[in-house]
C-alpha cells in the first residue's frame, strides 16, 4: 500500500513568490532547506528530505508569501497522523483534507 503525504498550494499563482524556510525533523535530526512554495510530497519508505530517516516527521515552513495582486488560494493535504496549517498566525481549518478557499490581498503574507 503506498501512503502519500501533500502539502501542495492549489492556486496557480505563477506572479507569486514566496521566501520560506523548509524544516524537517524525524529521528531528533533536522534538516533546514529553502523553498519557493509550501508543496511536499513523501512516499511510504522514503526520508522527508536528504540525510533525514524514513518514518514519522514533521515538517514547518516559514516565511512570506508575495502575491502581487487579490488571489483566492486553496489547500489539500492527504496525509497519516495530524496536520495543521497556520497562516499569519492563525489556524486553517480542513474539511475531509480541503480547506476552504482564503481570499488574501496583495503584498506579503507571513
Amino acid at each position: 500500500m503506498r501512503s502519500t503525504f501533500y502539502l501542495i498550494l492549489l492556486s496557480a499563482i505563477t506572479s507569486a513568490h514566496a521566501t520560506l524556510t523548509a524544516t524537517f525533523t524525524s529521528s531528533g535530526q533536522t534538516v533546514e532547506t529553502q523553498a519557493t512554495l509550501p508543496a511536499l510530497q513523501v512516499t511510504a519508505g522514503e526520508p522527508p528530505a536528504p540525510g533525514l530517516v524514513p518514518g514519522a516527521f514533521t515538517a514547518t515552513y516559514k516565511g512570506t508569501l508575495n502575491i502581487p495582486k487579490r488571489y483566492r488560494l486553496a489547500f489539500s493535504v492527504e496525509a497519516e497522523g495530524s496536520f495543521t496549517l497556520k497562516i499569519d498566525g492563525e489556524d486553517v481549518p480542513f474539511t475531509d483534507g480541503v480547506a476552504e478557499r482564503l481570499r488574501v490581498n496583495p503584498g506579503e503574507i507571513p
